[in-house]
């Protein structure tokens, strides 16, 4: 096993298809290929389903592909350390999010901005608990930037929104559930098996009062399959064709860009705001600040699935 190969196996699953991930890396196709066939024989496992219409990661691939990411940073820190010794250290770029948002948004920007800034140290601290001080933390110069829902009125920082998490409705991708009527998509909502994914504070408010209320859907009607607060298993769950789920449109990016899973839209159910906090004068006065700001930017942005289907 090599990190070429990881690289390789990475790329595969970002992009699901080998031929876009060998002109992306610019290396052949059988290349490609081949580091994926070496890495599978040495691990005895088989990491990528292969089939006339689409690329998919299996079970185990779905494992393996957060443990190659993380190598994939640590193998570069440890390249630039060993090149450049200690005396050169690289600059620290600390950014402060939510869970969620740490472990659903910024993985592949850390990986984006490590490949294209080797002369910086990009740091990514996870805020155990999100209030309206995280801005504080930016205002004392503890951190570069910081991502909150919580709007700050501090007139010496820069709150941009973001993006906008929205609760939706996810479901196996199976025609039955596609293009549904009103009528069908309160069926659904009836008779089908829920996979409850407990997200944090916004959990009980969701399913007390949006669900209830807003789609008119008693909660001693709904048939609760079974509940779980890693979000990765409902996905794996919904998957399967075990139930269906409410869930953030901040981490299905992936999933359906994969057509793992199907994903509804419903009105008027918990939407949050998020938003990129900085000082302005601070990355204005920094070349690389400004492109990491910009970066960031793009990338929530792109993180976030537009849908068009409205219950």
């Amino acid at each position: 096993m090599n990190f070429e190969q990881m690289k390789s196996f990475v790329s595969i699953a970002k992009t699901g298809s080998f031929s876009v991930s060998a002109r992306e890396r610019y290396i052949s196709q059988p290349t490609i290929s081949n580091h994926l066939k070496m890495l599978e024989d040495e691990m005895g496992v088989q990491l990528i389903s292969r089939s006339s219409k689409k690329v998919e990661l299996t079970e185990k691939g779905t494992v393996f592909l957060e443990y190659a990411k993380r190598m994939i940073l640590l193998e570069e820190e440890c390249e630039y350390k060993v090149k450049h010794g200690a005396e050169n250290e690289k600059t620290v770029i600390d950014i402060v999010a939510p869970g969620l948002q740490t472990d659903c948004q910024f993985t592949e920007f850390m990986i984006r901005y490590a490949e294209q800034n080797r002369d910086h140290k990009i740091v990514c601290r996870l805020v155990d608990r999100e209030d309206e001080r995280i801005a504080e933390i930016v205002k004392e110069g503890k951190a570069d930037f910081a991502i909150s829902s919580y709007k700050t009125n501090n007139p010496e920082l820069t709150c941009d929104l973001a993006f906008v998490e929205e609760i939706l409705l996810i479901t196996p991708n199976i025609s039955s559930y596609k293009n549904m009527s009103r009528a069908e998509f309160q069926d659904c909502l009836l008779h089908d098996r829920y996979i409850r994914f407990d997200f944090g504070e916004g959990s009980d408010y969701l399913w007390t009062d949006s669900i209830s209320k807003t789609l008119g859907v008693s909660l001693h009607r709904i048939r609760t399959a079974a509940r779980c607060a890693n979000y990765r298993i409902v996905l794996r769950m919904v998957e399967r064709n075990l139930g269906i789920a409410f869930i953030s449109n901040t981490v299905i990016a992936e999933p359906l860009r994969q057509g793992r899973i199907h994903a509804i839209r419903c009105r008027d159910i918990l939407q949050k705001p998020f938003y990129l906090i900085y000082d302005p004068k601070k990355i204005e006065a920094s070349e690389k600040l400004s492109r990491i700001r910009d970066m960031l930017r793009d990338e929530l942005e792109h993180s976030i699935p537009q849908l068009e289907q409205i219950y």
